[in-house]
């Protein structure tokens, strides 16, 4: 709603009812009549302008935490290998979808890229493979927006549709995209133990197909878990070898994030140290 709308709306009935009880003609009813429908109004236009305010706010907050995601590393780029996800875009009939999909959570619109990939997940000629990805991707998309149960939900028929992939490699591919954000969820709803169970399957079959970059991403993920739970040691081994991983394939971003990440982990060490010491 524009500015110049709201004023309209909250305070251009005013002047109307002060003119309209100045007519002779009108009788005195009328006049009451008036004066409700003014009124009714300026309600409406305050409650349109304060829905507007609290809808933008909510946004806010929700790009707000799909960035604090993407920070602590938590938001790859879908959880799936990148020739997984570009299956997707090279299906003509869902190119447009996907692309729009994500052009929108590029820019962190998040609720517009779920109805994208939506149209990719609901897509008639939409291979199994197609909507194992679509899945994921709405499942990050939710998860951005901290709706984990939705999330879970589309991880889970990820997972489940995966086990229909005939080629053995893109089946576990799908299978530990799944398996890993599941974990990431467990994570965040404060449950450690079931979070590295997940975390380490995942882990475990991409090292079986030999995926460095999911070998890192889990790697990395492992460790900040152990280093939310207070275990410095374990969490520096799985970060530093994250990072000789990310080191060896250059992927930058993922470097300076675990080089950050491996920092803070041995600062706060040093000071439970020296606070136990003292």
């Amino acid at each position: 709603m524009t500015t110049w709308l709201r004023i309209l709306l909250i305070a251009g009935p005013l002047p109307l009812g002060i003119y309209l009880s100045t007519v002779e003609a009108i009788p005195a009813e009328g006049k009451i009549v008036a004066w409700i429908v003014c009124g009714l109004i300026c309600i409406s236009g305050v409650i349109l302008t304060l829905k507007e305010e609290a809808d933008k706010r909510k946004q806010s907050k929700e790009t707000t935490y799909g960035l604090y995601l993407a920070q602590r590393g938590e938001l790859r780029d879908s959880g799936l290998p990148t020739a997984y996800v570009n299956g997707l875009g090279e299906n003509p009939l869902l190119e447009h979808s996907f692309n729009e999909g994500r052009k929108h959570e590029n820019e962190s619109r998040f609720k517009e890229a779920i109805k994208e990939y939506q149209k990719c997940l609901d897509h008639p000629k939409a291979t199994c493979e197609n909507r194992v990805a679509a899945n994921i991707l709405i499942g990050n998309c939710y998860y951005s927006l901290s709706r984990l149960k939705e999330a879970e939900k589309h991880y889970r028929e990820g997972w489940r549709l995966s086990k229909r992939v005939k080629d053995k490699k893109e089946k576990l591919q799908g299978r530990s995209a799944a398996v890993g954000n599941i974990g990431l969820i467990y994570s965040d709803l404060g449950k450690p133990d079931e979070a590295l169970n997940y975390l380490k399957e995942a882990l475990e079959i991409h090292r079986k197909i030999g995926y460095e970059q999911g070998i890192a991403n889990q790697l990395g993920n492992i460790g900040l878990i152990y280093h939310d739970v207070g275990k410095p040691d374990e969490a520096l081994n799985y970060l530093k070898e994250a990072l000789e991983i990310f080191k060896r394939i250059r992927a930058q971003p993922q470097i300076e994030m675990t080089v950050r990440n491996i920092r803070t982990v041995e600062e706060k060490s040093k000071r439970r140290a020296q606070e136990s010491s003292q």
